[in-house]
């Protein structure tokens, strides 16, 4: 890793700096280092990072050994993905539910992932962009979550304007066997 002052340094020597966007960089390697050794993180956890700006965090993240879902959505309104493990990014578009990220289990084994970060050296990182339209709804969760609710359960729930934590709740109620996460980014 060059360090966070190098990249953040290298982003704005081609893009100005515009506060008003929310570009907050960090740049402080000791900073970031202490925050996600402070989380603890396993090969069980999943990180769910939204705006992953110049991937300063994303690195970080890379290298602890848990699963990371990192989305961005930029000025034109596409939602760039970047997936390893087995959580999912739905987009709910014109009544429709995409599954924009594909699963990276064994085969037969749900629990058990094909790659995780952190354990090679060379991952196959998910990569897709896919272009948001007023209206649409982008569902960012773990497999606690569509494993107890189903697609067709979360499409109609979605419809419906739920929100992320009415999501989680309901799943807690029927005392889930995996952890829950959910973000749900309405696009106005």
């Amino acid at each position: 890793m060059r360090g966070a002052r190098w990249l953040v340094d290298s982003l704005r020597a081609k893009q100005p700096f515009n506060k008003e966007l929310g570009q907050h960089f960090l740049i402080n390697d000791e900073l970031i280092g202490f925050s996600v050794n402070h989380a603890a993180l396993s090969e069980q956890d999943h990180v769910l990072e939204i705006g992953a700006g110049p991937g300063v965090l994303t690195e970080a993240l890379l290298n602890s050994k848990c699963k990371v879902t990192a989305i961005e959505i930029d000025e034109i309104g596409v939602l760039h993905v970047a997936h390893v493990g087995d959580s999912r990014c739905y987009v709910l578009s014109k009544r429709n539910l995409i599954k924009i990220t594909e699963d990276e289990n064994v085969p037969g084994f749900q629990n058990v992932l094909l790659q995780a970060l952190g354990t090679k050296k060379k991952l196959s990182i998910q990569t897709k962009d896919i272009k948001l339209f007023k209206g649409d709804v982008v569902l960012l969760c773990t497999d606690g979550l569509y494993n107890e609710l189903g697609e067709e359960y979360l499409k109609k729930k979605l419809q419906e304007g739920v929100s992320a934590e009415t999501l989680v709740s309901e799943v807690l109620l029927q005392e889930p066997k995996d952890n829950i996460t959910a973000i749900i980014i309405n696009i106005i």
